[in-house]
């Protein structure tokens, strides 16, 4: 349980009800909310459409979170958020920023510490099941592999020197026939791991503390040159859900197939030429 500074429950139950209420509709300038101000969001006042941006927020929790001992998933959420509006000196309500510094004690930055640990290359290489291995293995024997570190990502966010490739040289992972899975699913899938970064702290840890992530690579092309010890999301690691998550898209665009060839004999009476499923999920990985 997390100890709160001495203060009468009613305010801490009041503060942390309001701070739920800044997650949920900062960024979407409702009337009355802090930021229905828009003269406080402006960059320029001669630029009306030049504002700043409220940090990036999920609303689900992510398959490889695990809840923080001292505060619950939604209250993480809650507190990672206001924290990074204040390091931008964006609007929030009074009582979310107390809620947030009275939960906002040493075992709960060690969490988010913890947490934000699944985002960085391990300084060792890491052992994995099994039939991960074997899977990882036999793709090293694919002719022309396309590697991971091809495929570029989008962060939604200005990061200084932020990296748009993750840093592995490993072949792109396979399909249950052997088969590589496409780069745009890899990048498709990459963009919902940045989101989680951000969202869990990754945003504010990198604004404050980048200069502190430098590092000699180790890769021998590029030699002693430094960089940011950048954004990392290990993909053989995550191989289950990314297989999983590929066959819950490929049933997506075949129900919407369906429906579509469905409706299109009904309300018109001729038929279409059928779409290759593939095709369809280039548009998909787009959303």
């Amino acid at each position: 349980m997390t100890e709160y500074r001495y203060t009468l429950p009613w305010d801490l139950e009041r503060s942390k009800a309001i701070a739920f209420l800044d997650y949920k509709w900062l960024g979407q300038e409702l009337e009355g909310a802090p930021d229905n101000d828009t003269e406080s969001l402006l960059l320029s006042l001669w630029d009306e459409q030049d504002k700043r941006k409220y940090p990036v927020k999920i609303n689900y929790t992510p398959h490889w979170f695990q809840e923080p001992k001292s505060i619950g998933t939604r209250s993480f959420f809650t507190w990672t958020y206001l924290e990074a509006c204040e390091h931008d000196n964006l609007p929030t309500s009074a009582e979310g920023k107390l809620w947030k510094d009275w939960i906002g004690i040493q075992a709960t930055w060690l969490e988010q510490h913890s947490i934000l640990k699944k985002f960085k290359k391990p300084e060792e290489a890491p052992k994995y099941p099994a039939h991960i291995q074997r899977e990882l293995d036999r793709a090293r024997f694919i002719v022309d592999p396309v590697t991971i570190d091809s495929v570029d990502f989008e962060v939604p966010v200005k990061l200084p020197l932020v990296n748009r490739h993750v840093w592995d040289w490993r072949p792109i992972p396979t399909k249950l026939n052997g088969e590589q899975l496409e780069a745009a699913y890899i990048k498709w899938y990459l963009r919902r791991r940045i989101d989680e970064w951000l969202a869990t702290g990754g945003y504010r840890e990198w604004q404050k503390n980048w200069e502190y992530f430098v590092h000699y690579t180790e890769h021998p092309s590029v030699g002693t040159r430094l960089f940011i010890k950048p954004f990392y999301w290990d993909l053989w690691q995550d191989l289950d859900h990314l297989r999983w998550q590929y066959g819950e898209l490929l049933k997506s665009v075949k129900y919407i197939q369906w429906y579509y060839r469905f409706c299109t004999y009904r309300n018109q009476g001729n038929k279409k030429s059928i779409v290759k499923v593939e095709d369809d999920l280039d548009e998909i990985w787009q959303i």
